[in-house]
């Protein structure tokens, strides 16, 4: 949800540099485990294509794409593989069994006050949702790409992608198995 969605492959980023910094409070497996089923996620649903990542969430989707992202700004999601291969092919990030993640073991819930969130894991579906108690919306108007944004970004060489800030701040629920309740599948 919100800004930089591209920068999805890069999710397992602070796990990984909470296991570098201090690897008893996070395990290497589980930074590991982090690492590989957020890339085996995405990659699994195809953003990674003609050799490099695609602009949207599981696929090239301008509608989502910020306006000041440019071809390689998806790129930023590569952190997480940079991290990963600063660590010594003998560190224990690489030589200790994976650990599973939380929700891959037992539904749980976080309840934020300060964000007014709830962060919800249900070890069934392997979903995991964000519910913001601010928002009320479960369903907002996407923008369309239409034909003229390309032809207008060729005349004033700059993108004229869509905002669609509702889609992307002001659902009540955000997961991620139907990222945006589905509402871009309508489309």
């Amino acid at each position: 949800m919100g800004r930089s969605i591209c920068y999805r492959t890069g999710i397992p980023s602070a796990v990984i540099i909470g296991s570098m910094l201090d690897p008893v409070e996070v395990s290497p497996g589980l930074a590991r485990r982090a690492l590989d089923a957020t890339w085996d996620y995405f990659v699994d649903h195809g953003v990674l294509r003609e050799g490099t990542l695609t602009m949207g969430y599981l696929n090239s989707d301008p509608r989502i794409v910020d306006r000041y992202s440019g071809a390689g700004s998806c790129h930023w999601g590569l952190r997480s593989l940079t991290l990963a291969f600063m660590v010594s092919p003998s560190d224990a990030f690489w030589t200790s069994a994976a650990q599973p993640l939380p929700v891959e073991t037992s539904d749980y819930r976080l309840d934020l006050p300060k964000l007014d969130w709830t962060v919800q894991g249900t070890q069934a579906t392997q979903d995991i949702e964000i519910t913001i108690g601010a928002n009320t919306n479960n369903i907002v108007t996407v923008s369309p790409f239409s034909l003229y944004r390309p032809a207008g970004e060729a005349i004033v060489h700059r993108p004229l992608r869509p905002d669609n800030f509702q889609l992307k701040y002001w659902l009540s629920k955000y997961d991620a198995i139907h990222p945006f309740n589905d509402l871009l599948k309508e489309q």
